[in-house]
């Protein structure tokens, strides 16, 4: 293949997150500033994906929650997954390369992977059958054993492997025959600015934001016990949505402020008076040690030092502490962190978190692999 090669990054997901959906779009407005061939796509139902420059609507199934019984959402997942590989095929002379966001268990990914004449690559975000056994039951079992299967057969006709952190990709490589030199790490980013940074932070409290939407792999009960052993003053602001029994105990402790789920401006208003962000705590919950978190780019583009258990951040970056939920050391790096200027550390973080460098870098390292094996 010569030329300026254009590729397709696609995903298919039947309830895409808000995080998942801003990566994707601020990809597209990467390629946009950085000129590359680069489509970005969303292939889903309109009453779950909403409109965007990156969405493409299927109109031919019925929308989700139209019905709750199993086999008519089973067939609705079937009919999904077909028409999104209907569509990629009908895309196959537009682009030079398909990145595809793997998806577990999918006989039309399959299909799709063998027939395809252009190079397929898949990109990883987790640990797979791991997180499908985490499910429990007889249900995580069966889609734990089925991706064993077809998973392995997939990833093995793929002609290269992109991982969102270097634990996913090495997982990947274990059960899969593909050439080393033809993967890669790509982890989320944010559309950089560079915006004076408001920093109304006390000279002497510490304030630490926290958001997430709080699955049990980030920690907040972990963090709240350890709180509870601390008569440290600080604040600790969490923003998201928080099970209501581990809410119940953060309102029982003054130092809590729990916000709910707040618009980007809200959690910048909240930031500039932080000391630094946290992210995930207890990531061996679902048996993982790393994880390319969206909040982690986010703290650093607020000028926020970074604290959390397995961030896709280099150990050696000096904004970066590595720990688990212990108040006491959390406190140390804020405390350690207080004197640097906000606007020092989100420029020092400018390589790792700006989502037009990251995908430059990509799109060089994806269109000079070795694509000879198809």
């Amino acid at each position: 293949m010569k030329g300026k090669l254009r590729v397709l990054h696609a995903a298919s997901l039947a309830r895409p997150s808000s995080g998942q959906l801003q990566q994707m779009n601020w990809e597209q407005e990467a390629a946009g500033m950085s000129g590359v061939p680069w489509a970005v796509r969303m292939y889903g139902l309109s009453g779950a994906v909403p409109a965007s420059p990156v969405a493409v609507l299927d109109d031919q199934v019925d929308k989700p929650g139209s019905s709750r019984l199993p086999w008519v959402r089973a067939w609705r997942w079937l009919a999904l997954r077909r028409n999104y590989h209907r569509w990629l095929e009908s895309r196959v002379d537009e682009h030079d390369i398909f990145m595809l966001r793997y998806y577990v268990h999918d006989p039309f990914q399959y299909l799709f992977v063998r027939r395809c004449p252009k190079p397929v690559v898949f990109f990883s975000h987790t640990l797979e059958v791991p997180e499908l056994r985490s499910e429990g039951g007889i249900v995580g079992r069966i889609r734990a054993a089925l991706e064993s299967t077809i998973g392995r057969r997939t990833l093995n006709l793929a002609d290269g492997l992109v991982g969102v952190t270097e634990e996913v990709l090495d997982y990947q490589l274990g059960r899969a025959d593909i050439p080393p030199e033809n993967t890669t790490v790509y982890p989320n980013g944010v559309i950089w600015n560079d915006t004076p940074l408001v920093d109304t932070r006390d000279k002497e409290v510490p304030e630490l934001l926290f958001v997430a939407n709080f699955v049990p792999w980030h920690g907040l009960d972990e963090l709240l016990d350890s709180m509870g052993q601390s008569a440290e003053s600080f604040v600790l602001h969490v923003v998201g949505t928080v099970p209501a029994a581990t809410a119940a105990r953060a309102r029982a402790d003054s130092r809590v402020r729990l916000h709910g789920l707040l618009a980007e401006p809200e959690i910048q208003e909240i930031a500039s008076s932080c000391w630094m962000g946290i992210s995930s705590l207890a990531l061996s919950r679902k048996g993982a040690r790393q994880a390319a978190t969206l909040k982690a780019p986010q703290y650093l583009m607020m000028g926020l030092p970074v604290y959390g258990c397995g961030d896709v951040l280099p150990i050696e970056f000096a904004h970066y502490q590595k720990g688990e939920a212990d108040i006491e050391s959390i406190l140390a790096f804020s405390r350690a962190s207080r004197p640097i200027d906000k606007g020092t550390v989100r420029e020092a973080a400018r390589p790792l978190i700006d989502k037009r460098l990251l995908l430059e870098s990509l799109y060089s390292t994806v269109t000079a692999w070795n694509f000879e094996r198809r």
